[in-house]
């Protein structure tokens, strides 16, 4: 016999498989470009310069894969939705959905508008997850991929959030903070900053084995931008499956 979380689960489960995807993409990106910036000193400037050294952009497995998993999971609550209103007893509309605030009007009178036919119960339920900017910014920025990508492909830019991490043979030494901490979309060759000699001569050491550690992050949603994509999906998935979860008792309150 089904039950009405079905739907929602295998959406969740759908997002996780593209999701080990873009894992997969991702390590094929960082094999092939095993250092993404470079160091090099400027004598004349008395100062270390940072270059991109990218041999190969993220393919379009990564942008597919990301859109892919994205649009599950927001079809997940969609889904969820709809069940709270068919076993209610009503009408399932064109209109009925999780709502997703963008900050434009009031929430909740939204909120019950794309409910409306749910018990009580459940209503409250999606008010709970307070999906509206300066509440659940991770849904806000969930919605806004999902609508980014139904008209192209979610373009990827190579970042770190905010800056590199050096690693020194492998372990952690410091945070290099990009200028005006912006996420930054990179070409290779292309100087990304410089740092003055002295203070950062230890790090440079050529003695060592230093790295300059980035990641794959969004590019196209100011309210994620610079934001590694695999742990944000990863966050994302783990909520909204504990979410659908939590939300099995209001199915059993509606068969009594």
């Amino acid at each position: 016999m089904s039950h009405p979380l079905d739907g929602p689960r295998a959406k969740v489960e759908r997002a996780n498989h593209h999701i080990r995807d873009l894992v997969t993409a991702v390590g094929e990106f960082r094999r092939v470009n095993p250092d993404v910036f470079i160091h090099e000193h400027d004598a004349k400037s008395k100062e270390w310069v940072i270059r991109a050294n990218i041999r190969r952009q993220p393919n379009s497995r990564v942008s597919t894969a990301l859109g892919d998993a994205v649009h599950n999971l927001r079809s997940a609550l969609d889904i969820l939705a709809c069940q709270f209103v068919e076993t209610a007893g009503n009408p399932v509309t064109k209109h009925t959905g999780f709502p997703i605030g963008d900050g434009s009007g009031k929430y909740e009178t939204y909120a019950r508008r794309k409910v409306k036919g749910a018990r009580k119960e459940a209503v409250q339920f999606v008010l709970g997850a307070e999906a509206y900017p300066g509440g659940n910014d991770f849904l806000v920025a969930l919605n806004e991929v999902d609508i980014l990508d139904k008209h192209r492909l979610l373009l990827t830019v190579v970042s770190a959030s905010h800056g590199l991490i050096a690693t020194t043979d492998g372990i952690r030494h410091q945070f290099l903070p990009f200028p005006d901490n912006i996420a930054i979309s990179l070409e290779h060759g292309e100087e990304v900053m410089r740092l003055a000699e002295k203070p950062y001569a230890i790090i440079f050491d050529p003695k060592k084995n230093v790295q300059l550690v980035a990641e794959i992050a969004f590019g196209d949603t100011e309210i994620v931008m610079g934001n590694p994509i695999v742990p944000f999906l990863l966050q994302m998935s783990q909520w909204i499956g504990e979410y659908i979860e939590r939300a099995a008792p209001l199915f059993e309150l509606s068969h009594d």
